[in-house]
C-alpha cells in the first residue's frame, strides 16, 4: 500500500509537470504532508508493526501445511524391503517399499509404525490419507503435525 501511495504521488507530480492534470488516485484517509508524502497516523504505525509478525506466522503455517500435504500424497501397496533411518533428515524413521516392481521410500513415518514395521510385511497407503494398513492392521502412517494438549501421545 505504501508503495502504491508513493507511486501515485510520483505519477501525479509527473502529470502536473507535463500539464496533463491529475493522475488517477489511490485514495487514503491519511493526511498528506507538504512534502507530498503521506504522514502516518496511529493506525498506520500499528499496521506496520503488526505486518511482519502476522506475515511470518502466515508463511510459517502455509509452508508447514504444504509440507504435510506432500507427506499425505505418498502412496504405496507393496512389501517393505528395508526399515532404516534417514541420515539426510535428522535420522527420521524411513521405510523402503517395493510397489509394482519399483522401490520407493518414505521418510516421515510415525515412530510407532516404524517400531512395528519389519522387512517382508505388507504396507498399503492411499494418497491423501494419514492412515495405512500394515499387514492388515490399520495404523497412522503419517505422524501428527501438531500435538494438541489432549493428545494421548
Amino acid at each position: 500500500v505504501a508503495l502504491m501511495m508513493r507511486a501515485n504521488l510520483e505519477m501525479q507530480a509527473a502529470k502536473e509537470k507535463r500539464g496533463e492534470g491529475h493522475a488517477v488516485e489511490f485514495r487514503t484517509d491519511a493526511p498528506v504532508a507538504k512534502t507530498g508524502r503521506p504522514s502516518l497516523n496511529k493506525t498506520g504505525i500499528a499496521a506496520m508493526v503488526l505486518f511482519l509478525p502476522v506475515m511470518a506466522v502466515t508463511m510459517g503455517t502455509l509452508i508447514s501445511r504444504l509440507n504435510y500435504a506432500s507427506w499425505l500424497k505418498w502412496e504405496c501397496d507393496g512389501r517393505i524391503v528395508q526399515v532404516t533411518r534417514d541420515g539426510g533428515n535428522h535420522q527420521a524413521p524411513m521405510l523402503f517399499v517395493e510397489t509394482a516392481g519399483k522401490t520407493d521410500h518414505f521418510s516421515q513415518v510415525d515412530p510407532e509404525v516404524w517400531a512395528q514395521a519389519k522387512t517382508g510385511m505388507r504396507l498399503t497407503k492411499a494418497a491423501g490419507s494419514p492412515m495405512a494398513w500394515l499387514d492388515g492392521k490399520k495404523v497412522r502412517m503419517v505422524p501428527l503435525q501438531v500435538k494438541w494438549w489432549n493428545d494421548p501421545r
